[in-house]
This record gives structure tokens, C-alpha cells and sequence, in this order.
């Protein structure tokens, strides 16, 4: 589990910061639901393959929003694809490779 600070603008109201170990996955699950609410957004892709987000994906489509998920192939996958998921992208180890950033932004 990552233990670091993660700074994101909340559809909620400014920019938060809060540590990832401590429930990072509500604060994004209340971003998406309330924002797909306000109309801040009409597509949303969702990187995670945790299912506990599903329930606000859900919400979010009854809403009116498109939703997509985006995981890495080879990773867990825990349920079926709901119908109100549009797309799943799953991503291969090259894609990975592409983008990591081996830098440790802890300070």
C-alpha cells in the first residue's frame, strides 16, 4: 500500500490532498458521482480494476455519463463487465513500460 500524499482536483471544490492509504478510493467514488450530478463531465475513464468503484460508475451512468475502465492486462479481474461500462480497455506490460515513471516523489 502507498503511503504517499496525493494532490488531485476534487469535483467537490478545490484541491485536495490527502494520504493514499487512507481511503483515496471513497474520495474518487464521491468526486465521480457528485460531479457526474453537477454535470462537470460527460465521459468518464475510470483507471482501477477495484470493483468497490462500480457502485459510482453505476450511479454516474444512470446520470447520464458514458463510462469506460482501463486496466492492466494480466490483473485481477474481479466481476463480469457491467453493462453500463461502455468500454474496457485493458492494457498490456509494453503500455506500462511506456509510461512509468521510476521516480520516488515521497519527500
Amino acid at each position: 500500500m502507498c503511503s504517499s500524499p496525493w494532490i488531485w482536483h476534487s469535483a467537490l471544490g478545490g484541491d485536495r490532498r490527502r494520504d493514499a492509504a487512507q481511503g483515496i478510493d471513497v474520495v474518487l467514488a464521491l468526486d465521480l458521482a457528485f460531479g457526474a450530478a453537477d454535470e462537470q463531465f460527460d465521459v468518464v475513464v475510470l483507471f482501477s480494476g477495484d470493483s468497490d468503484l462500480l457502485p459510482a460508475l453505476e450511479r454516474a451512468h444512470a446520470l447520464g455519463v458514458a463510462c469506460e475502465v482501463a486496466a492492466w492486462r494480466g490483473g485481477r479481474r474481479r466481476q463480469p463487465r457491467k453493462s453500463y461500462i461502455a468500454w474496457e480497455h485493458l492494457l498490456p506490460q509494453t503500455d506500462y513500460d511506456s509510461v512509468h515513471d521510476p521516480l520516488d516523489y515521497r519527500p
